[in-house]
């Protein structure tokens, strides 16, 4: 442990807290933004997705530059630099339009690069940073601060578009939100800059560490299993979960502040879930708390052509986020204690391409779906049913199997397992 440690870690409390604001007030409102621009509600569920594959894409040779640089801080400062500072185009874009929406998806690509590159690195150095000891109580109260943060955020921003807020050097409602999420990165980015960094706190494994990780998916079955597993499930769910947003202001015809409501009643719940997990957990066992969440977020999206009552839809949201939080919660666990050391930057590396290309593959084939039905409720129903059938028969599938041939990763479930909220770079808001 470095001197100024403890500083390091108060510090890290601020980097949470601003880099949440960033999400809630600006990542959060992005489809939004696209929808008011003109958009299409097909393309606009590419939009929010298509860039995370590009992000991923560049973020491959991380591993490359941070054994270049040689500390992980310097990559990850600068990596949060750049994120901070593709607001600045988004901004001018609410100023003066560009001529093609294909200028919005390569501003969000580098927002999604930046973030997804310096996600790895930020793990291997929180890791070293941390004490063992105080890891569990320090992640549950940084997981708190970042709650508040995208909380914050997500209200804020509601609460501004739907009272159709005005600065008069901004030109929307949207100027400032993006506004407000420039500077919420770049103070994070601030507060990186200043923690500690040891010089032993080195990774020169460079791009020669992707291989290897690869090696080790292929050889070992419960890894190739488990990973692929993930990867046929954010398929499923990314058939339908980008393209909630139009369906919510473009054929419920929601208003922001409604909006904001039914963004806040997953997140809310799945905050009032997270005390539960741990617990959980350490009852029940990660297999069984993993499977409870995969299994139980399934079917719901199916729900919303039975009713289309605002109210039957927050509760939907509500259920919806009590079951994201135990599966993100225990997927955090698996992350947490099976990857370690320098194997962190390329596994999590490889983890994010794999998360991102399922995403985006399952996006286009709901957006093609949507699009061949004339963005018609019934499109809308039919990529909502078809999603939530095909995840709980992958899930009921998986479950069965690791239940009858024991081969779920294995997880240590004792006292750590309290540090579920611990450094693992996994940032997936759905529906």
């Amino acid at each position: 442990m470095v001197a100024n440690s403890q500083k390091s870690l108060k510090l890290s409390l601020f980097d949470a807290f601003f880099f949440s604001l960033m999400v809630g007030v600006g990542e959060t409102y992005l489809p939004a933004y696209a929808l008011s621009i003109g958009m299409s509600e097909w393309m606009t569920g590419l939009f929010a997705t298509l860039p995370m594959v590009a992000g991923a894409l560049m973020q491959l040779v991380a591993p490359w530059f941070v054994a270049k640089l040689g500390n992980v801080k310097r990559w990850v400062v600068f990596s949060a630099s750049c994120q901070a500072l593709s607001f600045l185009p988004l901004l001018y874009f609410t100023f003066y339009p560009p001529s093609s929406f294909l200028w919005f998806f390569v501003v969000v690509s580098l927002y999604y690069g930046a973030g997804f590159a310096s996600g790895p690195a930020w793990n291997f150095w929180m890791e070293s940073l941390v004490p063992e000891a105080v890891a569990p109580q320090f992640f549950a109260q940084r997981h708190r601060i970042s709650q508040i943060g995208i909380l914050l955020g997500l209200v804020g921003g509601g609460l501004a578009l739907q009272a159709n807020m005005t600065v008069p050097a901004l030109s929307s409602v949207f100027s400032i939100l993006f506004f407000i999420a420039f500077l919420g990165r770049l103070l994070s980015s601030v507060m990186l800059s200043l923690k500690a960094s040891d010089p032993d706190w080195k990774y020169d494994e460079g791009l020669r560490a992707l291989p290897r990780s690869i090696g080790r998916f292929l050889k070992i079955k419960s890894y190739r299993e488990f990973f692929s597993f993930l990867f046929l499930f954010y398929i499923t769910i990314f058939i339908s979960s980008p393209f909630v947003t139009p369906f919510f202001l473009e054929k419920m015809k929601m208003s922001y502040q409604e909006y904001m409501i039914a963004l806040g009643a997953l997140f809310i719940a799945k905050i009032a879930v997270l005390p539960l997990a741990g617990p959980l957990i350490k009852k029940w066992g990660v297999k069984k708390v993993f499977f409870l969440g995969a299994i139980g977020i399934s079917p719901l999206p199916a729900l919303w052509s039975l009713n289309h009552d605002f109210w039957f839809v927050i509760t939907l949201q509500a259920v919806s986020g009590a079951f994201w939080g135990l599966f993100e919660v225990a997927l955090s666990v698996v992350f947490f204690h099976q990857i370690q050391g320098k194997e962190k930057i390329p596994l999590l590396t490889l983890y994010n391409l794999f998360n991102a290309t399922a995403i985006v593959l399952g996006a286009t084939f709901g957006g093609q779906i949507l699009r061949g039905l004339g963005e018609s409720l019934d499109g809308y129903f039919a990529i909502f049913v078809l999603g939530s059938a095909l995840r709980l028969l992958l899930s009921v599938w998986y479950c069965r199997r690791t239940f009858s041939q024991n081969t779920f990763l294995p997880v240590n479930t004792t006292d750590e397992i309290n540090s579920y909220s611990g450094p693992i770079s996994k940032r997936v808001r759905t529906f």
